[in-house]
């Protein structure tokens, strides 16, 4: 449930300072922020990746980013404008917008948690059992809350634990 609103991200990618010289600014920052930002949400994490997303969808969704001209930009211009950028001032904001959206959830229970696992590298190579490594993480504070190996079969696995 949600108790109140946080602001909109695109409100907070505006506040973030533009390092970039007035000449040659083609795309205004906050839209190149808000094009990396949706398309790392849909896995996309290289810059060319990232450009041929917004390609992909045209001038519609450019438009709807806050774009100026109906074409994404290209991966050079995502390197250039992201190069420039307080990457501490960048994390602060975000890092705050999100703090801010999970006080807004009402009634996230406490024992809430999210589990993550992989195969650990090179683990069934020459005949040995797959071995996989899980992390439970609590919603509300986000760090690893601990990790277990066991090995890749259902019934080795052990039960997630309020730990």
């Amino acid at each position: 449930m949600i108790s109140q609103t946080a602001r909109p991200l695109i409100e907070v990618l505006a506040e973030i300072e533009d390092a970039r010289q007035a000449r040659g600014r083609r795309h205004p920052l906050v839209a190149i922020l808000a094009l990396v930002c949706v398309a790392t949400l849909c896995g996309y994490r290289s810059y060319g990746a990232m450009a041929e997303w917004g390609r992909n969808y045209g001038a519609g969704l450019m438009a709807a980013l806050g774009f100026t001209r109906p074409t994404a930009p290209s991966a050079a211009t995502l390197y250039r404008a992201l190069r420039g950028l307080d990457r501490a001032a960048v994390e602060a904001a975000i890092g705050a917008w999100a703090e801010e959206v999970l006080g807004t959830l009402d009634g996230m229970p406490d024992d809430a948690a999210a589990i993550d696992g992989k195969a650990l590298r090179g683990s069934r190579k020459q005949g040995a059992a797959g071995r996989s490594r899980r992390r439970r993480t609590k919603p509300t504070t986000g760090p690893s809350q601990g990790s277990a190996s066991w090995s890749n079969t259902a019934s080795d696995a052990p039960a997630a634990t309020n730990a």
